[in-house]
């Protein structure tokens, strides 16, 4: 169950799993839960680091 908890974990970058030994259940939390909207969810996680990046060319 901990190995499924950490794999999932680090494949989907935006969530912590806690291991709930006495339940038997994994507990997923979500950090944070971008917008549905591509271009709006870009310009919040990746635009910030993109505009440090130069143009490029053809």
């Amino acid at each position: 169950m901990t190995t499924v908890g950490v794999v999932s974990s680090l494949i989907v970058d935006n969530q912590i799993v806690d291991v709930d030994r006495s339940r038997g259940r994994l507990q997923y939390h979500a950090v944070d839960v971008p917008p549905r909207d591509p271009e709006v969810a870009r310009e919040r996680i990746n635009g910030p680091l993109e505009r440090y990046l130069p143009e490029e060319s053809d």
